[in-house]
């Protein structure tokens, strides 16, 4: 994973995909460079992993409940933000304010990237 797509709060995979924790803090050693962050451990805690070593989290239907989103099989809401499951993919939806639905091509594989998306549109975590 790249520095650049991650933010505060995003869920990723560490420690070669065996653990999933959400990201408290960015830092940089002082020595060589190397990015890390500080990502919440299981059952409580914190730890210390390498940028590069992180994972994406796949997206499916169990994370988007978990992220706070409701609706049915084939499509879920949170806000104006929406995301319609065909074929096993994952699709960005829009709401305007007069719930009119837009659909989008844009395909969304992984958590962080829908994490990012409904903070971008929406102002909100």
């Amino acid at each position: 994973m790249e520095l650049e797509q991650l933010r505060h709060g995003n869920y990723v995979s560490y420690y070669e995909e065996q653990h999933i924790g959400y990201i408290l803090a960015f830092k940089t050693r002082a020595f060589g460079g190397d990015s890390e962050v500080v990502v919440t451990v299981e059952g409580g805690g914190y730890t210390v992993a390498f940028v590069d070593g992180l994972k994406p989290v796949p997206l499916n239907y169990e994370w988007l409940i978990k992220l706070g989103f409701q609706g049915r099989k084939d499509f879920v809401w949170k806000g104006i933000v929406g995301v319609q499951i065909k074929d096993g993919k994952f699709y960005l939806a829009l709401k305007d304010l007069s719930n009119v639905l837009f659909h989008s091509v844009v395909e969304i594989e992984h958590v962080h990237t829908l994490q990012n998306l409904v903070l971008d549109l929406t102002g909100k975590k």
